[in-house]
């Protein structure tokens, strides 16, 4: 399964220049900010692309617990269909599969997300998102992830970001995020 990720994602990255919308997304997520400490810190980088009739992406996430030295890691491959604007509305939809690296114990899983984003005013748009995530093996990984935020269109491509995740399954967490996008 990992070398048909690896191999998923290579042939992902040389065919993009083939693709039509490049886009790529930096982030920081800050949690668990429930208690008003933080708990963990998760960077995330991810690449989505368009092909005539379809969307495809990778996902790159690494976590790191506070005051812990192991480092859980997830790659994932993304595809899903390209959907029509209804309303002003930009809708994704999205099928994954990946693999979780965590000191001991890696282990693979699937998912599937929609997402939703509104131009409100001006270059601000609002977003929200739902995702789950379960491993092949259910009892390793089964979360449901609801997230919702704001974003501002700056000139040349660049888009700035922030977002609530929470996260209840195997995984419990509110988190805050902060993002840069590229769209080329």
């Amino acid at each position: 399964m990992f070398k048909t990720l690896l191999t998923g994602s290579a042939c992902l990255l040389i065919a993009s220049p083939a693709l039509a919308n490049p886009t790529l997304m930096g982030e920081v997520r800050i949690g668990d900010v429930r208690d008003n400490s933080i708990d963990s810190t998760e960077y995330t980088a991810e690449y989505w692309d368009t092909a005539k009739f379809a969307n495809f992406g990778v996902e790159l996430q690494a976590k790191q617990l506070e005051n812990e030295g192991s480092l859980d890691s997830t790659v994932s491959v993304k595809a899903g269909p390209i959907l029509a604007n209804v309303y002003g509305i930009t809708p994704v939809a999205y099928v994954e599969a990946g693999r979780v690296f965590n000191p001991g114990d890696s282990f693979n899983f699937w998912g599937a997300g929609a997402k939703a984003s509104k131009a409100v005013y001006g270059p601000v748009s609002i977003a929200i998102g739902y995702r789950h995530r379960e491993g092949f093996s259910s009892n390793v990984m089964n979360e449901d992830r609801v997230n919702g935020g704001i974003s501002l269109a700056l000139k040349n491509n660049y888009v700035l970001g922030a977002q609530y995740y929470r996260t209840r399954g195997t995984t419990d967490s509110d988190a805050v995020g902060l993002s840069v996008v590229r769209k080329f």
